[in-house]
Order: C-alpha cells, then sequence, then structure tokens
C-alpha cells in the first residue's frame, strides 16, 4: 500500500504529545480511565455507520440534541435553558486498520473538511434521508485521527466509539480496505484472517487544511 502524505494538522495539535494506537488496542481500552485521553490511529474508512444519519438538530450553547416542542426548541440535557437550536453536521462511520474496525464520529468543521462542503450546501442539494455521494465517496479514503473515546457510547455498548478531534493526515483513496467479521463474542481476527475487498473508484475528494 502507497502512501501520499498530506499534512492537516494544525501547530498547536503538532505540539501535543498523543501516542499511536492500532484500533485492536484503542478497542481494549477502558472507558472509565481512558475516557478523556487522547491518541492517534491510522485508519481506513470502510462504510458509513448504519441508521445514524449525517446531521442532526443542535443546541446552539452545549451541542446536545435539541428538540421541537410546544412550539419551542428544548435542549435535551436537563440542566441547559437554551431555547435556539440549528443543524449540525454529525457524521458518522466505521474505519479499519490491519487489525480491528471500530465507529468513529466527526463533527461539524471537522466533517466539512472531510465532506469538502458545508452543510447547508449539501441540504439545499439532499432529502434528509439521502446519502450525499460527497459522504459515500469517503469509504476507502485512509487519514490519520487524533481521538477521544466518546462517553456515552463507549459505556453504554460493547464496543467503544471514538470522536475524531483531529484530521492529522490524508493518504488518499486505497485500492483495497480491509473487511472485518467479528463473532458474537466480540473476538477480533488476525490482520491474516482480514479480507481485502475492492472498491470501485470514486470522485476524489480535495484536500482541505486546518486554518
Amino acid at each position: 500500500m502507497q502512501w501520499k502524505k498530506i499534512e492537516l494538522i494544525d501547530n498547536n495539535a503538532r505540539q501535543q504529545h498523543v501516542e499511536q494506537k492500532t484500533l485492536l488496542q484503542l478497542k481494549d481500552m477502558d472507558p472509565y480511565v481512558h475516557l478523556n485521553t487522547r491518541f492517534q490511529c491510522t485508519v481506513t474508512i470502510t462504510k458509513l455507520a448504519p441508521n445514524q444519519g449525517w446531521y442532526y438538530l443542535a443546541c446552539k450553547i452545549c451541542n446536545s440534541r435539541s428538540y421541537y416542542k410546544n412550539s419551542a426548541y428544548k435542549c435535551s440535557k436537563d440542566t441547559c435553558p437554551c431555547t435556539e437550536a440549528e443543524d449540525r453536521y454529525k457524521l458518522a462511520f466505521m474505519a479499519a486498520d490491519e487489525t480491528y474496525e471500530l465507529e468513529f464520529v466527526v463533527f461539524d468543521q471537522k466533517a466539512q473538511q472531510l465532506i469538502g462542503k458545508p452543510l447547508q450546501r449539501l441540504q439545499s442539494m439532499y432529502n434528509k434521508f439521502d446519502t450525499p455521494s460527497e459522504i459515500s465517496n469517503l469509504i476507502g479514503q485512509s487519514y490519520t485521527f487524533i481521538v477521544k473515546m466518546s462517553a456515552k457510547k463507549s459505556m453504554e455498548n460493547d464496543e467503544p466509539s471514538y470522536d475524531v478531534i483531529y484530521i492529522k493526515e490524508q493518504f488518499g483513496r486505497q485500492p483495497n480496505i480491509p473487511v472485518f467479521q467479528k463473532t458474537n463474542s466480540l473476538t477480533a481476527i488476525s490482520s491474516s484472517q482480514a479480507v481485502q475487498r475492492n472498491i470501485p473508484l470514486l470522485i476524489p475528494m480535495e484536500p482541505k487544511k486546518i486554518q
């Protein structure tokens, strides 16, 4: 596999030391111990997370999910008094390296950086329940991410989910991506058992730099 390195991280993030981890190592992290720890991983996006959508109605103060009720917006967080809301990117996808496959979630400007278009532009082009081609084209792209564990998802589910904090590097589209067949016991298969499947040639995204 040939990597084409494109630097995408800002100077402040570059100065922060984060430990490189495989996805199998990230899978085994204790959410009660490593909840606020940042890690670095290099992955290939394998598929979009099912039934997740690509944006949500967010509270303007705390970014929690907001609801429209009785002619007003209400934040889902009981302690938040905000009554204003706006749509916000929330892109969930599965990504893999040679060791395992996990879920990652990217919000707002980081999602726009991956997709290459602002949310309002996609909303004017696609129905809420459609998957924009600009998003599906991310499948097969490889990146180095700086991530941290998602608190609620990781504590409620069998496997952790990670929020993307920075997009450090982009390596472009890969000709093959690993496919993992997980057992009920969630035991990871080794890299030698990972099946490689070809993916069709898709339109490459334009790399973006963090301002």
